[in-house]
């Protein structure tokens, strides 16, 4: 569950160093915008877990899945994130900061192990970012999302 190092100059050269390939940047799912732009921060609309307009992670986190998938689905949703970003911004090189990551997962009662899950959000925006991309993070549980999503993010980040 780790990413590694890279050493390119920008966003962007790290991504493929680190293995990642955020998918094109994808419309809001309900009738809700992407994001909003408040001066210069974004606040973005939930980042759901899907690959090619599926959604890839479909579960119950804790129902005989392990801290891995979780990490698995929370990347994905992360990976979506960085695309919007991009999408939204024209490039990782404008964001100041990634602020916030607000993360919902549809768990059991008796995971007790979100929080290493939930790193699946943080590590690419680190590791891609770098200082700029710690941030705070909030958990939050549902035993019952909608459309059995097993992950969202929402990102708050200040660009330039």
């Amino acid at each position: 569950m780790k990413l590694g190092n890279a050493t390119g100059a920008t966003p962007e050269e790290r991504l493929p160093e680190l293995g990642l390939d955020p998918p094109s940047a994808r419309n809001s799912v309900a009738d809700g915008v992407t994001h909003a732009r408040i001066s210069n921060i974004i606040d973005m609309s939930d980042m759901l877990s899907w690959i090619d307009c599926q959604l890839k992670f479909a579960w119950l986190a804790g129902d005989t899945k392990t801290v891995e998938q979780g990490y698995g689905t929370f990347r994905q949703s992360a990976l979506n994130g960085l695309s919007l970003l991009i999408s939204i911004t024209g490039g990782l090189s404008q964001i100041r900061r990634i602020c916030r990551l607000a993360c919902v997962g549809m768990v059991t009662a008796d995971l007790h192990d979100l929080p290493r899950a939930l790193n699946g959000a943080s590590r690419p925006e680190i590791a891609v970012s770098g200082e700029m991309g710690a941030h705070s993070r909030m958990i939050c549980s549902n035993p019952a999302m909608p459309i059995k999503f097993a992950s969202l993010v929402v990102f708050w980040a200040e660009v330039e």
